[in-house]
């Protein structure tokens, strides 16, 4: 991701919320027990907020 913010000349909005997005991911993981299927569920589901704090960035990165 940050290749491609560089590459669409992104400001530094869009890389503040790569580390927050880094952070969601690594909580995620960690969060994450591959025998529990309502976790599994859970964790699913939380790609949702994952691609909208990427999308927050991209915007951000561009008004910023």
């Amino acid at each position: 991701l940050a290749i491609a913010g560089w590459a669409a000349d992104l400001g530094k909005g869009f890389y503040d919320l790569l580390i927050v997005t880094a952070l969601y991911a690594a909580v995620q993981l960690i969060l994450w027990r591959k025998d529990d299927r309502t976790n599994c569920l859970q964790r699913f589901n939380a790609n949702r907020d994952f691609g909208l704090i990427v999308l927050v960035g991209i915007v951000v990165g561009r008004i910023w």
